[in-house]
């Protein structure tokens, strides 16, 4: 009889041993099971929501006509600033171009002019930029899409000292419609009457008594004018122009001191 009690409680204290381990394995089970759920939680409330990138605006030689005319109509600013190590130039864009001051304060949203080169610098002529070599805004050229912006020529917007102007296609361009990246600032000379009065005979044109004026004290490139659309002049920021032409520059008139710059929109 001993022996039997002795081999039955024996037999109760292994199961008990074996209930309570079981027991600690669900409770460990538990555990590891529901701290990586809270670390998860945890994480998940701590990581900020990223917004949505917006969308680019693509455009082609189809859209970018009624596009830029929307554009025009809803958006109104008229004052940009050029921002460079040697100093800050303002222009104010014409209400008479719309077109083109669309395609520019489009592509300024964009952050397409922040960071790009001045590409030619010419004095007496123009200082051309925007048409950057930069990998990075080669492929954003892609991506904003190829296109080009309609000619709006006016007689009374004239290649003073200081325009603000797109470049264009030479070829195969008889609308002479302007390449939207590539701009330039005319920095020009001084011109006499009987030069000024050869000019209006080779392009046909008539300059009032004040644009001759201004041509004649102030300078500019009448020669260009009526082949290239001026959207804009400058308002402040004559001397740092001054500057720019006065650059050193290599034999393809690259600035040899490398010259980035950014636009931005003043209102």
């Amino acid at each position: 009889m001993r022996l039997f009690i002795f081999i039955l409680c024996v037999f109760l204290t292994a199961c008990a041993d074996q209930s309570h381990t079981c027991e600690n394995k669900e409770n460990r089970s538990t555990d590891i099971g529901t701290a990586p759920k809270a670390n998860v939680e945890s994480i998940i409330h701590r990581q900020p929501i990223k917004p949505k990138e917006p969308a680019i605006t693509r455009l082609t030689s189809r859209n970018s006509l009624a596009y830029l005319s929307e554009f025009s109509q809803t958006n109104t600013s008229k004052r940009i600033k050029i921002c460079t190590k040697h100093g800050n130039m303002e222009f104010i864009l014409y209400k008479g171009t719309p077109l083109h001051a669309a395609s520019f304060i489009h592509l300024i949203q964009e952050k397409y002019f922040s960071g790009v080169e001045i590409t030619r610098v010419l004095k007496n002529h123009v200082i051309q930029g925007g048409n950057s070599q930069k990998k990075s805004k080669s492929t954003q050229r892609f991506l904003l899409g190829k296109y080009t912006v309609p000619a709006e020529i006016k007689p009374y917007y004239i290649h003073k000292k200081g325009a603000l102007a797109l470049a264009r296609q030479m070829d195969d361009n008889p609308s002479k419609s302007s390449e939207p990246y590539d701009f330039y600032i005319v920095h020009g000379r001084k011109i006499g009457s009987a030069e000024l009065y050869n000019i209006q005979k080779e392009k046909d044109i008539t300059y009032s008594d004040k644009q001759k004026e201004i041509y004649k004290t102030k300078g500019g490139t009448p020669h260009l004018d009526g082949e290239f659309t001026v959207f804009g002049e400058i308002t402040s920021g004559l001397s740092i122009l001054e500057k720019l032409a006065n650059l050193p520059v290599d034999k393809q008139n690259w600035p040899k001191d490398n010259l980035l710059i950014n636009i931005e929109i003043m209102d």
